[in-house]
């Protein structure tokens, strides 16, 4: 891969797309993407893994459970700003009629207390407090929001097409060792669990979560235990 006079080369391995998007369309820079497993491949258990992956890419690398947005309930304020901006982006791309509106569905979610917790989320659309008499059991607070969920495979597939119309290149290939892909330019490293790193990296960030398919549900409601905060 050669260096362009005019742009800077930028090889993300593991099918980052959104971090690669977000480069390519910066402009200035030839990003190319090389993975093993694309999201138009048959569903196997290094496929999932992409999903994984990439759900972790398109939030930002935080506490999201399953592609599904929730409240902040930290305190450091750039975390809550990377929040945030990541919300107001996929809220933007999930509205009625826009590009990618099959890929969100849209829904009000509650969230449930163990303990006394004070949360400035008003950024989040619907933001409330929920009544004492209506609290589930047990539980001291709540609030509910509106927020999205994602379908990963849809939305995979219109980040790829995304990505390769603004002219980025992609590469189905395998990365043993970073002399691979690094000549004159710079790699980022964007992977799942179910892969191996390649040779002289080593700053890794572990993710797990889970998910269910429940396409009937528009009303979420998520108990919060004692001392837990994303």
């Amino acid at each position: 891969m050669s260096l362009s006079n005019s742009f800077k080369n930028i090889v993300v391995v593991g099918a980052g797309l959104t971090t690669a998007l977000l480069i390519q369309e910066k402009g200035g820079y030839e990003v190319t993407v090389v993975a093993e497993t694309l999201p138009s491949d048959p569903k196997t258990y290094v496929h999932c893994m992409l999903y994984w992956r990439e759900r972790k890419c398109l939030t930002g690398g935080l506490n999201f459970q399953g592609a599904y947005h929730v409240i902040y309930r930290g305190s450091d304020e750039r975390e809550r700003k990377i929040q945030n901006d990541t919300f107001k982006v996929m809220w933007n791309l999930s509205a009625p009629g826009g590009e990618a509106e099959g890929c969100f569905r849209r829904l009000k979610t509650m969230e449930y207390y163990y303990d006394k917790l004070e949360v400035n989320a008003d950024e989040m659309p619907g933001f409330q407090e929920i009544p004492e008499h209506a609290l589930a059991p047990g539980t001291k607070c709540g609030y509910s929001f509106d927020t999205y969920v994602i379908d990963p495979p849809v939305y995979l597939n219109y980040l790829m097409s995304r990505f390769i119309a603004h002219g980025g290149t992609v590469i189905r290939g395998a990365v043993q060792h970073v002399n691979q892909i690094v000549e004159g330019g710079a790699f980022i490293y964007s992977r799942g669990r179910a892969s191996p790193a390649p040779a002289d990296t080593n700053l890794e960030f572990t993710n797990s979560s889970r998910v269910g398919r429940l396409p009937w549900v528009y009303l979420a409601a998520e108990p919060i235990e004692p001392g837990i905060s994303a």
